[in-house]
């Protein structure tokens, strides 16, 4: 028996309810072998990065459990198959997670400027407006005639 992570995207046209009705199907197809479900991680209703058939938002789920490695391929035909799943994905894991897992952590993005990053430079009118406030520096040419005089 080998450890396995699964994330699927369930169609986002689907009610709460038919989501857990397919997640009890992907249970009941891993334990129809020898596998057993140790967890199931329902990440909820959120936005694809694209569509996907002509789908904007799905739901997701991340099951963690055991399996024989040959009956992976099964699974893989059975995903494929289900037309509420979008799109799916099955990482064979070296132990199970203790705690929930990364995807599942909400954190905001580190805000441009920040310590790990340099700030934003300005772009367009901000540009602009910025190198008209700006004083000329010793490395700046002169603008306009010469200060020397000849006699």
């Amino acid at each position: 028996m080998a450890i396995y992570e699964s994330m699927l995207v369930f169609s986002g046209r689907l009610e709460a309810q038919e989501v857990e009705q397919e997640i009890e199907k992907v249970r009941s197809l891993v334990e129809s072998g020898k596998g057993s479900i140790h967890a199931v991680e329902r990440m909820g209703r959120r936005r694809l990065a694209y569509d996907i058939r002509k789908e904007s938002d799905g739901h997701y789920a991340v099951f963690h459990f055991e399996d024989d490695p040959s009956r992976i391929p099964a699974l893989h035909r059975a995903f494929r198959l289900n037309e509420a799943i979008l799109r799916f994905t099955v990482f064979r894991k070296e132990r199970l997670p203790e705690g929930p897992t990364v995807a599942l952590m909400e954190e905001e993005p580190p805000a441009r400027g920040g310590e790990d990053q340099p700030p934003r430079r300005p772009r367009g009118e901000e540009a602009e407006s910025a190198r008209e406030k700006r004083e000329p520096s010793e490395g700046d040419e002169p603008s306009g005639e010469s200060v020397e005089g000849v006699d």
